[in-house]
């Protein structure tokens, strides 16, 4: 508090003018040690002030003297017959302003880049801890779900009825999983988001929104179709277990189906569905918006589930890209011969840290790698 109230003391005196060299040095210090001063737009607080400040002091003051008299019976000869004392509320109501802008910049929350986020129905963002304990509670102050450690778990008996949406956003180099309000089980890779009902109501579809990819294992309703919309495309099942994986710069959407049996298709042509069955990968390019499907190994494309990363004959520049995503690292290559060699590999992300799997690559094609904080350079 005390702080905040020299940061706004100092401010004022800035736009005023009246900030001694001492003051000045005095203030870019308190900018250093303020609490969340990298996120306080001191340059927006003063031009804040600015739209305050340049009004006509004479005209408020004189409105302020007409309410107040209309309170009195007695003239008010003190205030009048000093003039100072109007400038002096002025300056104190600048100071409060000030105030008020630098005590609420100060309350906005920063959220780590590495810290997995939930978005309530609010838009009020709450910051989730893999190792602890969260109950979650809606605007009505009513209990949504109750997160233990690596899980989220959402009620099933809520008594408000209303179609909500929760988004929970998972960063690069961590996973986690989620119970949906009907049992469904989501597990969320990471740099992967999933926006998905509170609630799910009774008569509609059962919708949510997947950003990255997601192993789902639905509870079966054929009375409610679970459809996952997905960077224009969908997949619709009644009870089933699949993946789908839908990162931004991928140029395919693959939905790997493990049981029962889903339809996959494009939003903007639902008309022509494809239909896979157990053992079967839909590959939607983003471009020709073509499906193919084909015969795929499931366990290459679940295993991250179960905290594996398995590779079978992929290209080294195809690899970069899933680790990247596994260990929340940037990995430039400069090795074109490296890039292109073939690979088979499976890793524990529990137990093997980059320079681990990097190291054993190197075993078989031998190459250097220099590691700077979260970049690492690849050379012959």
């Amino acid at each position: 508090m005390k702080d905040i109230f020299n940061i706004s003391t100092l401010i004022v005196k800035k736009k005023l003018k009246s900030l001694s060299d001492s003051e000045e040095s005095r203030l870019k210090q308190l900018k250093k040690e303020f609490p969340l001063s990298k996120e306080v737009d001191f340059d927006a607080v003063v031009q804040k002030i600015t739209d305050y400040s340049n009004i006509d002091k004479d005209k408020a003051w004189q409105a302020v003297l007409k309410k107040y008299k209309k309170r009195q019976t007695k003239p008010v000869f003190l205030l009048t017959t000093q003039p100072f004392l109007k400038y002096a509320a002025i300056l104190l109501c600048l100071l409060g302003l000030t105030y008020y802008f630098v005590a609420n910049q100060q309350a906005v929350e920063v959220i780590p880049k590495d810290a997995i986020v939930l978005q309530l129905e609010n838009g009020d963002s709450k910051i989730i801890s893999a190792n602890g304990e969260e109950k979650i509670l809606n605007s009505d102050g009513e209990l949504v779900g109750v997160q233990k450690e690596s899980e989220l778990v959402y009620a099933n008996d809520l008594k408000s009825k209303k179609l909500v949406y929760n988004e929970l956003k998972i960063p690069f180099g961590k996973t986690f999983q989620l119970v949906l309000s009907d049992g469904t089980k989501v597990h969320l890779n990471s740099g992967s988001s999933l926006k998905f009902p509170v609630t799910f109501i009774k008569g509609n579809k059962r919708m949510v929104f997947l950003s990255g990819e997601a192993y789902f294992e639905v509870s079966k309703d054929k009375l409610h179709p679970f459809i996952v919309h997905s960077n224009g495309v969908d997949v619709k099942v009644l009870g089933t277990k699949f993946n789908v994986s839908s990162y931004a710069e991928d140029k395919d959407i693959n939905t790997v189906l493990v049981e029962g049996s889903v339809q996959v298709y494009d939003r903007t042509a639902p008309e022509h569905k494809s239909i896979i069955e157990p053992g079967e990968k839909a590959s939607f390019n983003r471009v020709n918006k073509n499906i193919a499907i084909t015969k795929v190994d499931v366990n290459l494309y679940t295993s991250w589930t179960n905290g594996q990363l398995v590779f079978k004959g992929v290209r080294f520049q195809d690899m970069i890209i899933k680790l990247e995503r596994a260990y929340n690292v940037s990995i430039s290559s400069n090795n074109k011969d490296l890039n292109e060699e073939i690979f088979s590999a499976n890793f524990d992300l529990g137990v093997d840290n980059v320079e681990d799997v990097l190291y054993y690559i190197s075993r078989s094609h031998p190459f250097d790698f220099t590691r700077t904080g979260n970049k690492i350079i690849i050379n012959k």
